[in-house]
């Protein structure tokens, strides 16, 4: 037998355990026909004009809304491009269950006659100030409002395609491109800051070290109370009389970095399409007009609504000091360092896109329009035949294919952009890297028809050779190494040229010089078409050669293999040095501008260390380049390099008495437009040369000075300039470096 005060505690426990009774109300929605209303926001609406529940009505036009207690309420239908239907008020009382059938309204909202007026130009804080902003209002926040209960409710299973892209500036396409899909029961796609967050901190706010965090605004963030109050909102007109925009920006006063936009909506549906925005009050690279967003909404099979496509586009910055001249003489420039300057490196722009929805028992809703296509073709105009095989590809993305035996392809795009096609072959070479690309615009369901093609050989040859290189002899040929060290090799072309005078006859070797790429291919510039070029290839352990004669306005092909060296070519050759691998940590991949020539931080070098390189480019006065700058200029001799440098002139020199052409070794000397006197009415004014600390050539005897390009390229470590005496170092100056004084550091 249960003692009766226990019977008593266990009773109680009974029934603290059972819930009160919940306040709730069923109904049903309808057409005027009878035909019931599916996916249509209801909501329950208490005295004060709140919403304490809503959900979607069924496909029976069926619904419930619970109620978070006792109270005075009435039941709201949102139908987009209809008038709103409303239950008059109601008491209900705790644990009641209460039905109400209720009839959709056919009377349509009236878009297509509204018009930008004065009155509808002020600043209305809330929509309720004008009557035109209060429509607009109401049938945008219908959608948001289906939209975002969508998402909360988690309704529904979505396929959702994302990416982040870098775009150029300059022309707006991709630069590169990530992309990955999801699928699942998805709370959001996307996902914004809570209203009050931004509303005290603003919608850019800073982040870690120097960067800025950009936040886009969310269905939620645009039905807040927040955004109302820090907004204005005004009717306008667009380009598009299909549709009209209901406008919002910052009010006056507000001092939080924020945003400005229109919410656009269709004039004959009343439904939200797209919402568009910029930032305000932010640093000032956010005010550029390609940085802002976009949302586009869709409504679906049975009338939910989602964000179908959304993208951020964000500034990506850097600072650069800017160059000043702090002399007033124009024949003494004298540089300093003068203010840093943000400059737009990219747009970084990270987007989405619904390409399917379904309900929870996995009934298809909406699927996502087709991706766009590319189609073209690929010719190479110096065989006027297709490039059969080449991959083509857009740049910054994985989307490629390849050409068939006629030339032609087809490649699916990975989305909506802006995009550059490209093409490239292995057996192209550096003809492949000038080949005519082709930049598109693509959209859902476009198809879009290129033409890729290798220019023709005038086009090719002033693209592969500077006008520099191509002064003296109009000849090029071009091919590639193969075999063991074929990347480290140095490929030199030369010939044997007979010069003729009245005194004698001489017979003098010419030679230049390059480099190859990665892929083994190299290119040699301004060599004879008169004679058989040897092209020989060679690293410290192995060598190769190739004959061939180049013909005018044709680049000629020759390819050499590279084989062991017998102990004999050891010998006899030259062992080449190669360049030291580049740096890989973080502080070598620092550019900075200065002057117009690129200044790379590389690891230092221990013999410009002990001549006190780093010391003299500390103090700012001089030009310096490094080995990765001067091999990013792409070269063949010493000279080629300096005729980069602003303020500097690379002059032939014919020793007194002999012909022009008559040296086919060819000898020039540096000078300077920036010296004390410029090039004046006695001649150039010539710069001292100094090599590994060694005077090459010197201003007083320029007849005795050492040719520079017998120097070669790949053994440079180092350049100093100095193009005016003010800017030359104490222990170089002297009665002649009036002119300016330049510095080469080998590597011997």
């Amino acid at each position: 037998m249960i003692p009766r005060n226990l019977a008593l505690s266990l009773l109680a426990l009974l029934l603290a355990a059972v819930p009160a009774a919940a306040q709730t109300v069923h109904g049903t929605l309808r057409e005027p026909g009878g035909a019931p209303v599916e996916r249509v926001v209801v909501a329950l609406v208490d005295a004060g004009g709140t919403q304490v529940a809503r959900t979607l009505t069924a496909a029976d036009g069926g619904f419930t809304l619970r109620a978070p207690g006792p109270g005075r309420y009435s039941v709201r239908a949102e139908r987009i491009g209809y008038a709103a239907v409303v239950t008059g008020p109601f008491e209900l009382a705790a644990g009641e269950t209460r039905s109400e059938r209720m009839v959709a309204s056919g009377t349509p909202v009236m878009l297509q006659g509204l018009t930008v007026t004065p009155a509808a130009r002020r600043c209305a804080v809330r929509p309720g100030a004008g009557l035109a902003t209060a429509t607009l209002w109401e049938e945008a926040r219908k959608a948001l409002n289906a939209t975002v209960l969508g998402q909360t409710e988690r309704l529904f299973r979505y396929d959702v395609n994302q990416w982040t892209r870098e775009i150029d500036p300059a022309d707006n396409t991709v630069r590169h491109e990530e992309r990955k899909t999801g699928s699942g029961v998805s709370e959001l796609p996307f996902h914004s800051l809570p209203p009050a967050e931004l509303s005290r901190r603003g919608y850019v706010q800073r982040a870690q070290a120097d960067s800025m965090e950009y936040w886009a605004p969310d269905a939620a963030v645009l039905l807040s109370s927040e955004f109302l109050t820090d907004h204005c909102l005004r009717v306008v007109e667009g380009t598009d009389p299909a549709l009209i925009g209901l406008a919002f920006e910052p009010v006056r006063n507000r001092r939080q970095p924020d945003i400005s936009g229109t919410l656009w909506l269709d004039r004959r549906s009343a439904e939200l399409r797209r919402v568009e925005y910029a930032y305000r009050g932010g640093p000032p690279e956010s005010s550029d007009p390609r940085v802002g967003g976009t949302m586009e909404f869709e409504r679906m099979a049975g009338g939910p609504w989602i964000v179908r496509r959304w993208q951020i586009r964000m500034p990506q910055v850097t600072l650069e000091q800017s160059i000043r001249n702090v002399s007033t003489d124009p024949r003494n420039v004298r540089l300093a360092a003068g203010h840093s300057e943000v400059k737009l490196q990219a747009l970084v722009e990270a987007g989405g896109e619904v390409t399917g929805v379904a309900t929870g028992d996995g009934r298809p809703l909406f699927a996502g329009s087709a991706r766009p296509v590319v189609r073209g073709t690929v010719w190479d105009s110096t065989r006027a035949a297709p490039v059969a095989g080449a991959q083509v590809y857009l740049s910054g993305t994985s989307a490629a294919a390849v050409a068939g035996p006629d030339g032609r392809f087809t490649l699916q795009a990975p989305g909506e952009g802006r995009y550059t096609v490209a093409f490239s072959h292995p057996e192209l070479g550096p003809l492949g890297s000038i080949g005519h690309t082709a930049t598109v615009t693509l959209k859902p369901g476009d198809t879009a028809t290129v033409a890729l093609a290798v220019p023709g050989w005038a086009t090719a040859a002033r693209t592969l050779c500077p006008d520099s290189a191509m002064r003296h002899f109009p000849g090029i040929v071009y091919g590639r190494v193969t075999g063991p060290g074929a990347g480290e090799a140095t490929v030199t072309g030369s010939w044997y040229n007979i010069g003729r005078s009245s005194q004698n006859v001489g017979i003098n070797r010419t030679s230049v010089a390059s480099r190859p790429d990665p892929g083994g291919f190299y290119v040699l510039c301004g060599v004879t078409t008169q004679q058989v070029i040897t092209v020989r290839a060679q690293t410290a352990d192995t060598r190769g050669q190739a004959d061939v004669r180049p013909a005018q306005g044709q680049p000629q092909r020759a390819d050499v293999e590279l084989h062991q060296a017998t102990d004999m070519e050891r010998l006899s050759g030259v062992r080449e040095r190669a360049a030291p691998p580049a740096a890989s940590s973080a502080a070598a991949q620092r550019t900075v501008a200065l002057a117009g020539v690129e200044a790379r931080a590389t690891p230092r070098a221990r013999g410009l260390e002990t001549q006190g390189f780093y010391e003299r480019r500390a103090r700012g006065q001089g030009l310096f380049l490094t080995d990765s700058v001067i091999q990013a200029r792409r070269a063949a001799r010493v000279t080629d390099v300096l005729r980069q440098v602003e303020g500097v002139r690379v002059m032939r020199y014919d020793p007194p008495g002999q012909s022009r052409g008559m040296n086919v070794d060819t000898e020039y000397r540096i000078a300077s437009t920036r010296g004390s006197t410029g090039i004046t009415r006695s001649g150039p004014c010539y710069m001292d040369v100094y090599v590994d600390g060694q005077l090459a050539q010197s201003h007083d005897h320029p007849e005795t000075a050492r040719n520079l390009d017998q120097i070669a390229l790949r053994d440079v470590q180092a350049m100093e300039v100095y193009r005016g005496g003010a800017e030359v170092p104490t222990e170089y100056r002297g009665s002649s470096s009036a002119c300016g004084v330049v510095l080469l550091w080998t590597r011997r």
